[in-house]
């Protein structure tokens, strides 16, 4: 393995990008160191998917699936990222027994007392050998102790048990050099991430734009055929309609077919019904006639003829 320094602390990799030797693809982003604190050996490297905060205090990063591998497979750790042979290991290794994460546990003396927490860590990069433990004592911010590893009794999910001359002996170590080397390294993990995230997506955001445009399209042009035919639609009904009323008009202005044309006369006050008979509202008396009988004129040259017998 390659290395640009012979120790590396912890915060200098968290967030540094995980790159697949074999494809050059990107594995994600280192998020955690997996330490055996007896053997005092980083065992395993946790690679961890998403988006990256700005906040190194939190695991780093946040987000995404996991997938860890063997200390053994890191292959190189330069400036920019990790480069490690992941093979067939990648999806199924386990965290070992007996190793931690480290940063956050509790520091406790044999003793008994609580003194502070781990912050960081150095280490050999070319072995993954545990140099020293860096801690803050309660109560003071700007200023971490270094602890040998030696030191380190045993570890568990929460606390790391020290020695306690080891403890009172340690040497106050600025922080602040670290953690901007951290920041910078993040920093830089988040632009390279992002220039390939936004070289991925580029064809598919001209893709999905294209497909939407047609979507559009499609829709418009649905929206005015169906338009269309309901104004066609509407326009004939109405003619119909219209139709329908002028005809109605012309029948109810016209006379009715089995009335007589002209006015009938009234029927008298005393006109037939069904009980009485026409021939009973006769007189019986025969009509006297005023008009006097005119003689018969004969031809006087013809003589009269004889009676037949």
């Amino acid at each position: 393995m390659s290395a640009t320094a012979s120790f590396i602390r912890q915060s200098q990799l968290l967030g540094r990008l995980v790159l697949d030797r074999a494809t050059t693809e990107t594995l994600g982003h280192v998020a955690a160191l997996w330490v055996d604190p007896r053997a005092a050996r980083v065992l395993g490297i946790v690679i961890r998917s998403g988006p990256l905060p700005l906040n190194l205090s939190l695991k780093l990063p946040l987000g995404g699936p996991l997938r860890a591998c063997a200390w053994g497979q890191v292959v190189a750790i330069g400036a920019d990222s990790v480069l490690v042979d992941l093979g067939t290991q990648g999806e199924s290794l386990q965290q070992p027994e007996g190793a931690f994460d480290l940063v956050g546990h509790e520091v406790w003396t044999d003793g008994g007392n609580r003194i502070g927490t781990v912050v960081d860590l150095e280490l050999d990069p070319a072995v993954g050998r545990v140099d020293r433990y860096l801690f803050r004592r309660d109560g003071v911010v700007d200023v971490a102790y270094s602890l040998p590893a030696g030191a380190a009794i045993s570890g568990g999910p929460k606390r790391l048990l020290v020695v306690t001359q080891a403890a009172e002996a340690a040497e106050a170590v600025p922080l602040t050099a670290a953690w901007d080397q951290a920041l910078d390294s993040v920093q830089t993990s988040v632009q390279t991430t992002l220039r390939q995230v936004q070289e991925k997506t580029k064809p598919i955001a001209e893709t999905a734009r294209s497909r939407f445009a047609d979507l559009a399209r499609e829709a418009r042009d649905r929206a005015k055929s169906l338009a269309d035919t309901a104004r066609t639609r509407a326009t004939e009904l109405t003619e119909t309609m219209r139709d329908r009323a002028d005809r109605l008009t012309q029948e109810s202005q016209s006379p009715q077919r089995d009335r007589p044309a002209g006015n009938l006369p009234a029927a008298p006050e005393n006109a037939a019904t069904d009980d009485n008979d026409p021939i009973d509202l006769w007189d019986e008396d025969s009509p006297a006639i005023d008009t006097p009988a005119s003689p018969i004129e004969t031809d006087s040259h013809q003589p009269p003829q004889p009676p037949q017998a």
